[in-house]
């Protein structure tokens, strides 16, 4: 998926002509990104995209995290390892039909009240009991008030849906430079523990993962499939008893990606930064338990 996904971005900006025709990969992405909805919206408002430059080429568009991450989403619960054919086909529209408040907070930003008032099922940490997730990032807009605007999105996908399942995270990143889809296996406790607000500051730990680094006053959002589609989302019990999808299985093997790719886990011990964060308890939350937020 990955391997096939990152090649087809090295070849996405070539001429093409009969002897290059387009790769089938690069004219998924593109008729993806031609019907999303929330495109062609954001481009007639001037709402600008998750990362702090727009892509104009199509290798940047095809890196850009939130485009990425709802690819590899969909294809997921396609059970695909390629982003077309009629699986994927079917579920392509996927994001268009989801909850209009679920919609507006991942595609726009949310507000401090949100922060404080967000649905049972979306979550402030990585929780068991479910196994795939669409996660972003936000960061505190000073100029704007207490609105938290969003910085990186990416995708886990904990394949036994349980605390001792191996979970697999895809995130690419385009600002000024595009980043090529970064994919990492990490046992469920330690990404818990990666994914802290204080450890999302500790730029050993945001370039393992994502390859790039975040600063600011952060919040975390985990949306799981269910929060978008209860029906979709039972496709991945489907798929783990018929063994229709494995990440780690196929042609495209995620195990043949190097060097950022690799599955290695190497890096430096986790050092927490004192830093003002947004409080990860999923208990009822009221304004004086969120640190950092100013009204």
């Amino acid at each position: 998926m990955v391997t096939n996904y990152n090649e087809a971005i090295l070849g996405a900006d070539d001429p093409v002509s009969l002897e290059n025709p387009p790769k089938p990969t690069v004219l998924a992405v593109d008729k993806y990104l031609s019907q999303t909805v929330v495109s062609r919206t954001k481009m007639k408002s001037g709402i600008p995209f998750a990362e702090s430059t727009e892509p104009s080429k199509m290798s940047e568009l095809m890196c850009g995290c939130r485009t990425t991450a709802k690819l590899i989403f969909i294809m997921i619960i396609s059970g695909v390892y390629v982003p077309y054919g009629p699986e994927f086909s079917k579920n392509s529209e996927f994001f268009e039909h989801i909850p209009p408040k679920i919609f507006y907070i991942l595609e726009y930003g949310v507000t401090q009240k949100q922060l404080e008032t967000l649905p049972e099922n979306i979550y402030f940490e990585l929780v068991p009991h479910h196994k795939l997730f669409i996660v972003q990032i936000y960061k505190n807009v000073f100029d704007t008030g207490n609105l938290y605007s969003s910085v990186h999105t990416f995708v886990i996908y904990n394949e036994d849906g349980n605390e001792d399942g191996l979970c697999h995270v895809f995130s690419s990143w385009f600002d000024f430079k595009a980043t090529p889809i970064i994919y990492r296996q990490i046992p469920f406790h330690e990404l818990t523990e990666l994914l802290k607000l204080p450890n999302l500051l500790d730029d050993d730990n945001t370039t393992y993962l994502f390859g790039n680094n975040l600063r600011g006053e952060l919040a975390i959002l985990f949306f799981p499939c269910e929060v978008f589609d209860q029906i979709a989302c039972k496709s991945l019990e489907k798929m783990k008893r018929r063994n229709v999808f494995n990440p780690l299985k196929g042609s495209n093997s995620l195990k043949k990606l190097k060097p950022n790719g690799s599955p290695s886990n190497s890096r430096k011990k986790l050092k927490p930064k004192n830093k003002r964060v947004i409080s990860n308890s999923r208990k009822k939350l009221k304004p004086n338990k969120i640190k950092g937020l100013k009204r």
